[in-house]
């Protein structure tokens, strides 16, 4: 296995680095934020409480994802939500790379 010597070094928050058809990098992070939904998910409605979810953003085209219409935050139990549309996403981008971003 080789390894490539101008791939740049991840942000620690950074859980994978997918390449885009366009070059670009897309990143899927750990992201902490304050919600009203449960352990259960979107449909059960709970007090506010500080959780550890994901989201991911596209360094070519900009993108960030997420659920729903405001494009909310991955719920911690939405791990593999947010990795499928990651790499749906990196599959289809063909965005260039923003210089000095990636």
């Amino acid at each position: 296995m080789t390894t490539n010597a101008w791939a740049p070094t991840w942000p620690e928050a950074v859980i994978n680095r997918y390449l885009t058809v366009g070059g670009a990098h897309l990143d899927l992070s750990s992201h902490t934020f304050w919600t009203d939904y449960t352990y259960q998910g979107r449909h059960h409605i709970g007090h506010r409480r500080k959780v550890d979810g994901f989201l991911w953003r596209c360094h070519g085209c900009g993108q960030q994802g997420g659920v729903g219409f405001y494009r909310e935050p991955y719920l911690p139990n939405e791990r593999q939500k947010a990795l499928d549309d990651s790499n749906e996403h990196a599959s289809a981008c063909r965005a260039m790379p923003k210089p000095g971003i990636n």
